[in-house]
């Protein structure tokens, strides 16, 4: 991977988090955001999906990416309002 590409992996892992989530309208006709992660993995802070999800912060999650080496945090996969 050459600088370019490490600095953009860098600046952008993560930026799926609560504090964006936090600013995201909550006008839409379900009342809550529901987040779609198409990307790839690293995009997202899976724990703060999970406490976002637990405290109404986001109305649902959806990833089609696991971090094989991390795997994914398992009380995701308990809630309803997450699938992969």
């Amino acid at each position: 991977m050459d600088a370019d590409a490490r600095r953009s992996h860098h600046e952008s892992r993560h930026v799926l988090n609560r504090d964006f989530f936090a600013k995201l309208n909550r006008s839409s006709p379900m009342g809550v955001p529901v987040v779609i992660n198409a990307g790839r993995g690293g995009l997202q802070n899976e724990s703060d999906i999970l406490r976002c999800l637990d405290d109404g912060t986001l109305g649902g999650a959806l990833e089609n990416f696991v971090d094989r080496k991390r795997g994914i945090e398992p009380r995701l996969f308990l809630l309803r309002t997450f699938q992969i």
